[in-house]
């Protein structure tokens, strides 16, 4: 019975073991590249620009829009300035304007504009301003 006991711990140790293996079976290593990895960086002294690069999300635009020259016999006069898109960028009264500045996106290269009274008799004015 001792002899039985020992069979079975002798071959469990053996495929515990799970043996040797030859050195072809191994593999070897990648081989190390001798050229260093290139770095980059985001720092604007490591990367420098034409003398004539311009960066600008915004461009700032004089726009003269005269309520006298649409004939209104108000003095109340009111003016929307907006985009395609519905996007309004002024809505005020406007009495006598030489030019007012407008900031847009460099990506905008119209506006329109509604030029109306309160008095319902008079005409509203619809315009296009190419920028």
């Amino acid at each position: 019975m001792k002899e039985k006991i020992w069979n079975i711990i002798l071959i469990g140790t053996l495929v515990g073991c799970g043996g040797g293996g030859s050195e072809a079976d191994s593999k070897t290593p990648p081989p190390v590249s001798s050229t260093p990895p290139v770095e980059t960086s985001n720092l604007l002294i490591d990367n420098p620009i034409s003398d004539n690069a311009q960066f600008s999300q915004y461009m700032s635009h004089s726009v003269s829009i005269l309520p006298e020259d649409y004939g209104f016999s108000s003095s109340e006069v009111y003016l929307k300035i907006y985009t395609l898109d519905q996007k309004v960028l002024f809505l005020g009264k406007v009495a006598s304007m030489k030019a007012f500045s407008l900031h847009l996106p460099s990506s905008i290269d119209r506006v329109y504009f509604d030029l109306f009274s309160p008095i319902t008799s008079e005409e509203q004015f619809t315009g296009e301003i190419i920028l």
